[in-house]
């Protein structure tokens, strides 16, 4: 949270956010063991931090931004990964309101 808070501070206008989301312990698991996989060989640790659901818009509007577009689920992966993981992916496009 501390590190999109510092984000946002940094953005003058907009801020687009690319990430993913979990509605239950199957996501979480499903990014977890994602998160393994895609980290693994360079040996990035992996903190196991993800927002459940769209907690993190809270702070994104504190912190004086308003929601443009939210695309949720969103297609980036297709055949099995795509099944396995769309439902998680999301972009969404904030714009500075103060």
């Amino acid at each position: 949270k501390q590190t999109l808070k510092e984000s946002l501070r940094c953005t003058k206008k907009k801020f687009l956010l690319k990430d993913h989301t979990f509605k239950n312990n199957f996501d979480f698991l499903t990014l977890c063991l994602l998160d393994i996989i895609g980290n693994s060989i360079p040996e990035i640790n992996c903190p196991f931090n993800y927002q459940k659901e769209f907690e993190w818009f809270q702070t994104i509007e504190e912190e004086g931004f308003q929601l443009q577009k939210l695309i949720f689920p969103l297609s980036c992966h297709t055949k099995i990964m795509g099944k396995l993981t769309n439902h998680l992916q999301f972009i969404s496009f904030w714009q500075r309101i103060n």
